[in-house]
């Protein structure tokens, strides 16, 4: 999944759209230590399509690196941001404290790509904008957000410039969707961007209710813990959805549901605010509350680890990369009654991908889900030794 960045250069300005992190294979992180590909000081603007890294990554690297500029994106992108961009910041500063002390990093004395400090910096050069409302950046540019059906806040971008038009996919949406509206269809372009994540193949139509009802009832009559990695926005609120749908219908035991990731917490909380993004009944919204128990604090993540009865843990991160989710990996990934559930897309060169190293007993590989058994400890350790599970910084 790399990152997505693009520039427009028209009338003599430059205005990247998007600023995403390179994600995955190692060849791919290494980009994100070169330098932007312009001088970020003749750059006066940026739009943003989504809030997910790929997208808004980079955001605080190019500040550092001397941007002045305003962020242009919707309110919900905004809010989304203000929660994972310092969550991004403090998790680099982890990770490299945690090269330093075990001593895999090439660099005496490892540095962050930004800090904590540098992704707060980001959060006050944000203009929040409506869908579909125009917004004139001057020198005959204008553009406008149009909603694109992914989660919270996600927009296609439509850029005018001196009567000619390029149009941004952005990330799409199912149709239909879990959680959010159908995507707005817009009326032609000049030219046509469009992502490419998804590029080869359909969405299935399945109905992940059905899907997720014989496996859950599986994992529950053998005693055993649902582990999710899940991205903090978007996924996670769509597997609590499901879950609750079918606990309240009595469509699988009732059992414990626990959101430990913070960031999801939060974005969680966002999601039950009145969107015109999604389509989520307020009934429904409530539902995913009484069912899931939020996990804030170390110490309540800790205990976690210590359950061995029928349980759901959704956590972040959904590649699973770092974040809230090692811990319970660490604790889960040697039973055979407990289960991970890899929910969704993982790029080339993450944890996801690579584990397990051996081929899994697959359970269900239907739509875009793959749930597999847990696999024995020496599979379990010869994917820890090819990418280690830095556990001791986050438990």
């Amino acid at each position: 999944m790399t990152g997505s960045r693009y520039l427009i250069e028209a009338t003599g300005r430059r205005i990247p759209v998007d600023c995403g992190l390179f994600q995955g294979f190692k060849q791919l992180h290494a980009r994100n230590r070169k330098p932007f590909p312009v001088r970020v000081n003749t750059a006066d603007t940026v739009l943003l399509k989504d809030t997910h890294l790929d997208h808004s990554g980079y955001l605080p690297a190019l500040i550092r690196a001397g941007f002045r500029g305003r962020v242009h994106c919707t309110e919900a992108t905004a809010d989304l941001c203000r929660l994972i961009l310092p969550d991004s910041g403090h998790i680099k500063e982890e990770e490299a404290r945690y090269a330093a002390r075990k001593g895999y990093s090439k660099h005496k004395n490892p540095k962050p790509l930004y800090t904590l400090k540098d992704a707060k910096a980001v959060l006050d050069r944000f203009e929040m904008n409506a869908f579909d409302q125009g917004i004139e950046l001057g020198d005959s540019i204008a553009t406008s957000f149009i909603p694109a059906g992914h989660h919270l806040g996600v927009g296609q971008i439509r850029l005018e410039v001196g009567g000619r038009v390029v149009h941004f996919s952005g990330d799409l949406g199912h149709d239909p969707e879990s959680l959010m509206r159908p995507t707005t269809t817009f009326g032609g372009t000049d030219v046509l961007v469009s992502e490419s994540t998804y590029g080869n193949r359909s969405h299935p139509e399945t109905d992940p209710e059905a899907e997720l009802t014989p496996i859950l009832k599986r994992i529950f009559a053998r005693g055993g813990t649902l582990l999710i990695p899940s991205f903090a926005v978007g996924r996670a609120q769509a597997l609590m959805l499901h879950i609750a749908r079918l606990m309240e219908r009595g469509d699988t035991l009732h059992v414990p549901l626990f959101l430990s990731s913070p960031v999801a917490v939060d974005a969680t909380e966002i999601f039950h605010r009145p969107h015109a993004g999604h389509h989520v009944s307020r009934e429904d919204c409530e539902a995913m509350f009484r069912i899931a128990a939020r996990v804030n604090t170390v110490g309540q993540s800790k205990e976690l680890n210590t359950l061995r009865r029928p349980t759901v843990i959704v956590s972040a991160s959904g590649m699973p990369t770092g974040g809230c989710i090692l811990c319970p990996l660490a604790s889960f990934g040697r039973d055979r009654r407990d289960t991970i559930l890899l929910s969704g897309f993982r790029a080339g060169g993450t944890r996801g991908a690579a584990w397990p190293p051996v081929p899994p007993t697959i359970i269900s590989s239907v739509s875009n889900v793959r749930l597999i058994s847990i696999p024995p400890v020496s599979w379990w350790r010869a994917c820890c030794r090819k990418r280690p599970l830095p556990v001791q910084r986050m438990c």
